[in-house]
């Protein structure tokens, strides 16, 4: 897409992985998510003695994946700042069900659930309802986020440098698959808890919203994926 991009040489030291320039220049830390080998090992073996397995995964914030991105924001923070415009890190996704850990980035990195009330409007996204990666960490500037083949680039609403990475040569790139909840909103796709409410207070970020947008009493509602495993082609109980 036109960019110069230069891979950062390792140190003993935290580094990033690599440099990317048009116009501005952005640092990016890479960061992958596999399936844990431990539980798809046990998955198969319970396949394979022909039980029946189901399963599901949240979309809701991760703690280990807190963690992968503490990681990657000490490792951007690393690297002069006189060297870069934009820091982000990039989640690439490669387990069995790519959707749903892209779902789970998104939802640790906005703190995103979904809210639903008793009047006729439908289930809406909220963002930043939950302690966020975003709001902890205002100098990553955004993520993008999906699989070797495709991906979104995600706004950091709380960094000081939105607007610019928003208007920049790498969203320009992105076209429409740019997340901003700052649009969202517009278009009343979405709400933004951008309330200074104690997150642990469930309750207080519900009385907020309702205030905002003039809704009526509003529940939080976790989402999930849900189905049934199978044992690869080929590979017989």
């Amino acid at each position: 897409a036109g960019f110069s991009v230069t891979p950062i040489p390792k140190a003993r030291h935290l580094t990033a992985d690599l440099l990317a320039v048009k116009e501005q220049r952005y640092l990016i830390e890479i960061k992958t998510k596999e399936d844990d080998p431990q539980v798809t090992a046990a998955v198969r073996e319970r396949l394979r003695r022909g039980e029946i397995v189901t399963g599901g995964v949240p979309f809701v914030p991760k703690n280990t994946i807190s963690r992968i991105i503490k990681d990657g924001v000490a490792q951007l923070k690393a690297y002069p700042t006189s060297g870069r415009d934009f820091c982000l890190l990039w989640f690439i996704a490669t387990g069995a069900d790519t959707e749903a850990q892209c779902r789970q980035f998104l939802g640790t990195l906005y703190g995103l659930t979904d809210v639903v009330g008793p009047d006729e409007h439908p289930l809406i996204p909220c963002y930043y309802f939950r302690n966020s990666a975003f709001f902890r960490w205002p100098e990553l500037d955004g993520a993008i986020v999906g699989t070797v083949r495709h991906g979104k680039l995600c706004i950091n609403t709380y960094s000081p440098r939105a607007d610019s990475l928003r208007a920049s040569s790498l969203a320009l790139v992105f076209g429409t698959a740019v997340t901003d909840p700052r649009d969202l909103e517009g278009l009343d796709l979405a709400y933004i808890a951008d309330c200074s409410v104690d997150r642990r207070d469930e309750n207080g970020v519900l009385q907020y919203l309702q205030t905002k947008y003039q809704r009526p009493a509003l529940m939080s509602m976790d989402l999930q994926t849900w189905g049934v495993f199978y044992l690869p082609e080929g590979e017989q109980p």
